[in-house]
């Protein structure tokens, strides 16, 4: 079986128009506190109070559950999307703008999710990083993003409509796909609605007889909103499709995939991002997956990987990391991938 994609990808600051050059990536970046779709900054009012950031500035995230059978699985990768600034409206029928308030609460209205953004976030590959993070004085976490990592990259990642794709019409509810992770070309494909971020499947980039399409049943729930400290939630869902051109329940065994999530900490997260602290709630996932022969046989127990995301207003997840397969400790130094959010 080859090592599992369970990553969760670094979800998104999606920022400035493809190939443009810009003058701010988010609201923060400018005097008017607004950040336009073309990346340019918006009037500073005469009340002097910004308005937020704008569609190519919002960050909305997630980690995700893709699944690859016979071992490949994803617990990561939504991306999310902006509101924008002109009078329209952000994925999900959210409001133009956002401003973080620091309430150490995420609400719905507070993460944007949608297709057509981007940003920059530097990978890793299997690398040393200590989840648990160090104390702070306030009785918080703190979390350094910031050094170089083994098999560090930078890459664009991006949220992209599934209009005109060959798995269109097979996922009539979704909202976008984005990569899963680093040596992957499979793509999740994702969902919003007032109150969750789900993980409806994962489908090859074209479609062939080695391609890929599953579907979770019933989706993943990748975040709850409200997000805050001490909730928790899960999925138990059963995998159905094709894998690299082989079929579940025919030439690859049955396959069900337990997720288990919770805010479990929150803090200060320190990114390659222009160095900026966010204040982040940490969700941790723990990914059971079962496979059994056929229909009489019983479930057993293959693989299990845990992953973090760190999520902060506005910008949605800044930071994610996934153990390596079979990781038994809560908290951990051996990372299959760190994600964080850059310039």
């Amino acid at each position: 079986m080859s090592r599992s994609l369970f990553v969760v990808v670094g979800c998104v600051a999606l920022l400035a128009c493809p190939g443009a050059q810009v003058d701010c990536r988010v609201g923060a970046d400018c005097a008017s506190g607004v950040c336009l779709r073309d990346g340019t900054c918006g009037p500073v009012s005469d009340s002097g109070v910004g308005g937020g950031t704008g569609e190519d500035g919002g960050l909305g995230g997630g980690a995700g559950g893709g699944s690859g059978t016979g071992g490949g699985s994803s617990t990561g990768g939504g991306t999310g999307g902006g509101g924008s600034v002109d009078g329209g409206t952000g994925g999900g029928g959210m409001s133009a703008g956002c401003l973080p308030n620091n309430d150490g609460v995420i609400e719905r209205d507070e993460v944007f999710f949608q297709p057509g953004l981007r940003a920059t976030f530097k990978i890793s590959g299997p690398a040393s990083f200590n989840t648990a993070g160090t104390a702070a004085a306030d009785g918080g976490r703190e979390w350094d993003f910031t050094a170089a990592l083994a098999g560090d990259t930078s890459r664009l990642v991006e949220t992209r409509a599934l209009t005109g794709e060959w798995y269109e019409s097979n996922f009539p509810d979704a909202g976008y796909v984005t990569e899963l992770g680093q040596g992957s070309t499979l793509l999740g494909v994702f969902s919003a609605t007032n109150d969750a971020l789900y993980l409806q499947g994962v489908v090859s980039p074209t479609d062939s007889s080695t391609g890929t399409e599953l579907h979770y049943a019933p989706w993943v729930k990748v975040l709850q909103f409200p997000l805050q400290s001490g909730i928790s939630w899960g999925t138990d869902s059963s995998v159905s499709g094709k894998y690299q051109g082989y079929t579940i329940g025919l030439t690859l065994p049955l396959q069900r995939e337990v997720y288990t999530s919770s805010v479990d900490r929150s803090g200060e997260a320190l990114t390659p991002y222009a160095n900026t602290r966010f204040q982040t709630l940490r969700v941790r996932t723990v990914m059971d997956r079962y496979f059994r022969a056929n229909t009489f046989a019983q479930w057993f127990l293959t693989t299990t990987i845990r992953s973090f995301n760190w999520n902060a207003e506005c910008f949605g997840t800044v930071a994610t990391l996934t153990s390596t397969n079979n990781e038994s400790s809560t908290e951990f130094t051996d990372a299959g991938e760190v994600r964080r959010l850059s310039n």
